[in-house]
């Protein structure tokens, strides 16, 4: 590291100062001499099927089909601590890591240590639930429900074959905050009637009898919510939300049983005289005014008001939403003190980035073996002498002529075939590169963020140099002129001694034939580490062009991603073929982008249609289930304003504002959806209860109030404070789920559900 830098193996390898400025100026070498870099490919363990059969036996599953990715990134994050652990050793060496696979590797890294907030967020759900019963059961048995719904959900999508990611990871402070509303009711509804009773069977059935609906309904539209992710086009989207949906059926499941069962344990304190029959079909009770009784006061004398504001803000939201846009950058995902983020601005001030983007060029499949080129080639030869010794004399028959005419022929197909040495392909591809490299250099073009260039184009202009005196202006791909006239035919040498017996022939040149020797050159005096490998098929049929990039917003690389195919295919349409088009010779090849830092962009632009395809799914479930349920289509079509407005408010704000999303807001959008929907089925059921037992509609919505309004409202509480622990994570996507469900669940709360009348 200190002896050899990339300046040095520069002037080793090309010799020019000008080449070197162009082949490694802001690539590996800052423009102020003081920052070189050294490019670490970590190449992808092999995994064979045997080895996957005998770990996970024949059948199929989410771990065998991920086993390869899992041993690649324990791998590489092996080879990146021992990396860490040979440049701490260096003294006097200011050194900074970065890359896509340092981010891989920090990801995990980051969710490590953000688990200890489970433990202050039961610490917090503890203190809110003592507050509010102020008995030690009713904090212990929430909490044992939440647990054991935790280890049920880890537990079965391990069973499933399914792993954690980044994403699951912060499943459990999810579940905690959403999961624990339906014992916080039981217990709710269990103090509220106990003086009422004084058989505690017929308390705790009565408790059930009111619960068990709205809980089962709850559950239900809150696994909508989580198993409308799985049809995210991203895995671990899909993940998240069937690993959530699962813990949700846990909660509901132990809360039904556990509860009613620690709830047994305590005594019965009947009022005396208290008669439940008095009242069959009502289960509130006549109640003091408190805020909740003030709230639903002052919702039903300003209803009118309430309902239109309600319906302009659905109209705003609508077109807010209509111009959200979601742009994720990789390097906000961080704070900005944090070590890899700061490492990898570093680099990109002074190198120009570390994101990778692969530009792969695919010709036709071979469509014969090597022992068959082989064959045709010597045949060639043979012939070529036969015809060039016989040219003395009688000359070849007119068959041979032909066989070697067509021989030559199906030879110049399958060299066009081979991209890699084609002199066609390597002419057309290197004005691409250049016309790329123009855009980007261009101020303010969408191409900036493109920064150095790295494929078998450099290693021909370097050859090409080196063996022509290395100078300056052989700097470049070869081509047809390169060939002196005197090599562009055959030539037959005869021993004058030996005589026609000892003719040897020497094969015309051609660009093919002269790439061919440069990339065997190379490979003789390469280094373990400059094998072409990297950059060519053996069979040279696939050719790759990496590009180093800067990071930026997703809408930015996205639209970069997007000018370099319209290049490609406006200007150089035989480089972008179809597979059928290049058998048939019609292109010469087809133009794939890969790449990570291409991957994650298009991820994250799945977010947008995972947002509409997980909203539109949920709210139509829902909304007919909530139709079902209470036998009211236009019931249940009205209900789901109060449940979807606190979900598109925030969003239509921010987007009317033009302020871009994270992508993590589809998480956000599909987590609130099935919270808010818990507390209006709740009240909505307590109303529809009351409604039948002869009251009024206002009086129907002061006793539902009055009976869940104490259970909603800490529920909501511990919601609040559930998803603000996520804020303080060091990694953004759970510190956005945090900052935007918090709110979003207390705006759910403000928002009185009075629809009738």
């Amino acid at each position: 590291f200190k002896q050899k830098t990339a300046y040095e193996i520069g002037v080793r390898l090309v010799g020019s100062e000008m080449c070197i400025r162009d082949r490694l100026l802001r690539s590996v070498v800052s423009e102020d001499g003081r920052t070189t870099a050294i490019q670490v490919q970590i190449l992808r363990p092999k995994v064979d099927d045997a080895r996957l059969t005998q770990e996970f036996g024949p059948g199929p599953s989410a771990g065998k089909g991920a086993a390869p990715a899992i041993l690649t990134s324990v791998t590489q994050s092996h080879v990146l601590d021992q990396i860490d652990e040979i440049l701490r050793a260096e003294e006097g060496v200011r050194w900074h890591l970065a890359g896509i696979p340092v981010l891989e590797r920090y990801f995990p890294i980051v969710s490590k240590r953000d688990m200890p907030y489970i433990g202050l967020l039961v610490l917090a759900v503890a203190v809110i639930l003592f507050v509010l019963f102020r008995r030690i059961l009713c904090v212990v048995v929430p909490l044992l429900v939440m647990i054991a719904s935790i280890l049920g959900m880890n537990g079965t999508i391990w069973l499933a074959g399914d792993l954690l990611t980044n994403l699951t990871a912060v499943a459990p402070n999810v579940l905690i905050a959403v999961g624990i509303g339906n014992a916080v009711h039981l217990i709710t509804s269990y103090f509220a009637l106990r003086p009422r009773f004084g058989d505690k069977r017929a308390l705790l059935m009565e408790v059930l009898r009111i619960n068990w609906v709205p809980a089962l309904l709850t559950s239900t539209t809150t696994c909508i919510g989580f198993f409308s992710l799985v049809t995210s086009a991203v895995a671990p989207m899909g993940s998240f939300g069937y690993t959530l949906g699962v813990g949700t059926l846990y909660s509901f499941i132990l809360a039904m049983t556990v509860v009613p069962a620690f709830l047994s344990l305590l005594p019965v304190q009947a009022v005396p005289g208290a008669n439940l029959a008095a009242e069959p079909q009502s289960t509130v009770l006549d109640v003091p005014h408190t805020w909740i009784s003030r709230l639903i006061e002052l919702a039903i004398s300003w209803r009118r008001t309430i309902v239109l504001v309600t319906l302009a803000l659905c109209v705003l939201s609508g077109v807010g939403l209509w111009r959200m846009r979601l742009s994720t950058d990789m390097r906000t995902m961080f704070p900005k003190d944090d070590p890899v983020r700061s490492d990898l601005e570093w680099i990109a001030d002074k190198l120009g980035g570390a994101g990778d983007l692969e530009l792969l060029f695919k010709g036709p499949p071979p469509s014969e073996t090597s022992a068959q080129s082989e064959q045709r080639g010597a045949r060639i030869l043979e012939l070529e002498l036969k015809a060039l010794a016989e040219s003395q004399t009688l000359g070849p028959s007119a068959d041979e002529r032909a066989e070697l005419a067509a021989l030559r022929k199906e030879e110049e197909r399958v060299q066009r075939g081979r991209i890699a040495t084609s002199a066609e392909f390597l002419s057309q591809v290197d004005r691409l590169q250049a016309r790329i490299e123009e855009e980007a250099a261009k101020p303010g073009s969408i191409l900036a963020k493109l920064t150095s260039f790295e494929s078998g184009l450099s290693v021909l202009r370097k050859m090409h140099q080196v063996q022509n005196e290395n100078r300056l202006a052989f700097y470049r791909v070869p081509a047809e002129r390169d060939i002196p006239e005197s090599a562009r035919k055959s030539t037959l040498l005869r021993d004058e001694i030996l005589g026609p017996g000892g003719d040897v022939i020497i094969p015309a040149q051609t660009v093919s034939s002269m790439v061919s020797q440069y990339y065997l050159q190379f490979e003789s005096g390469a280094q373990p580490s400059e094998s072409l490998s990297t950059l060519i098929t053996q069979d040279r049929s696939s050719f790759r062009i990496s590009a180093r990039l800067d990071q930026a917003p997703t809408d930015v690389l996205l639209g970069a991603f997007d000018r370099i195919r319209e290049i490609a295919k406006n200007e150089f349409p035989a480089l972008q073929g179809t597979p059928t088009a290049v058998a048939r010779g019609e292109a010469l090849a087809t133009m794939d982008m890969s790449g990570r830092l291409y991957l994650y962009m298009h991820m994250f632009e799945h977010f947008v249609g995972t947002l509409i395809s997980s909203l539109s799914t949920s709210l139509l479930t829902i909304s007919l289930l909530f139709a079902l349920v209470f036998r009211s289509l236009r019931l249940g079509v009205v209900s789901m304003i109060p449940n979807i407005l606190p979900v598109v408010l925030p969003f239509g704000v921010i987007g009317l504002i033009g302020f871009p999303l994270d992508g993590p807001v589809v998480l956000v959008a599909s987590i609130v959806l099935g919270v808010c929907v818990d507390d209006t089925t709740h009240i909505l059921w307590k109303y529809q209860t009351a409604r039948r037992g002869g009251h009024s509609i206002d009086e129907a919505l002061r006793r539902a109030f009055e009976t869940a309004g104490v259970a909603v409202s800490s529920t909501t509480v511990i919601l609040v404070l559930g998803f603000a622990m996520l804020t303080f994570s060091r990694l953004r996507p759970n510190i956005v789920i945090g900052y935007m469900s918090a709110p979003v669940s207390y705006t759910h709360l403000t928002l009185p559900t009075n629809r009738e009348g």
